[in-house]
């Protein structure tokens, strides 16, 4: 296994951070939304652009139907983002540049269309604003753990659990049992087994090097003895799962 670095063609997007990279199989394309963008003076941003992978590298900017303010995502980073029913990117939460943000914006890849669910922020059991979470695809429900955020912007952690139906667009708060993590934000979350797996992280206080386990079936914690080898936060992780073949991997870097 070894690195490799492409050479990439078309408007490769500026440098960033807290931005999203999501995966579009059925296209061979990864989009990326957001981030902080790099530029002077540096600042969140609500780009759109595709990383085309069909026999090269091409970076391609999505032009939405409707580019008016009030038909876009508000410019943001530390936000999260997943693909549902292979069409569906689905925006949740982030920061602005003077607020934390708890919206959700719907964006049709094959329509090119945005749409944002209940506008007026009035949702039953929507979670409170909040960034550097985790959202993790489980069936047809987004699950939200953890982040930081509050009213305005002040600094509150979290470890709670919410999850949304992506059918109904109903919020539901999962009331959990065991061993809780501790609050955390720019932690790693995968699916493996009806479990959502929770590695590293961070908080006001201090840097997690710990794995928790929350089965979903149950909805209790556990807490493996399988610690990273230093504190990790803002890394990756990947879930590799083929029960067919009792084949499953947990990758974090």
């Amino acid at each position: 296994m070894s690195w490799a670095s492409p050479k990439c063609s078309g408007e490769v997007p500026n440098k960033r951070s807290g931005h999203t990279l999501t995966l579009r199989g059925s296209e061979n394309a990864l989009y990326l939304f957001g981030g902080c963008d790099h530029k002077i003076p540096p600042g969140p941003s609500n780009d759109l652009l595709k990383l085309e992978m069909n026999g090269g590298f091409n970076w391609a900017r999505i032009v939405p139907v409707s580019a008016a303010p009030e038909d876009t995502p508000p410019a943001r980073w530390r936000h999260s983002a997943l693909l549902y029913s292979d069409k569906k990117l689905i925006i949740f939460g982030g920061f602005a540049a003077e607020k934390r943000m708890n919206d959700l914006w719907v964006f049709d890849c094959d329509t090119k269309l945005w749409e944002q669910q209940h506008p007026q922020n009035f949702w039953e059991g929507l979670p409170q604003c909040r960034g550097s979470h985790s959202a993790t695809l489980v069936d047809h429900k987004m699950y939200i753990f953890g982040g930081y955020g509050g009213n305005g912007y002040g600094r509150t952690d979290f470890n709670d659990v919410h999850a949304l139906d992506l059918r109904t667009w109903k919020w539901e708060e999962i009331l959990t049992e065991g061993e809780k993590p501790e609050a955390r934000s720019s932690h790693q979350t995968c699916l493996i087994l009806n479990k959502l797996f929770v590695i590293g992280g961070w908080n006001s206080v201090k840097q997690f090097q710990d794995l928790f386990v929350l089965d979903l079936t149950t909805n209790t914690w556990s807490a493996p003895d399988a610690k990273l080898p230093v504190p990790t936060w803002n890394h990756s992780c990947v879930g590799y799962d083929k029960p067919a073949e009792n084949d499953r991997l947990m990758f974090a870097q």
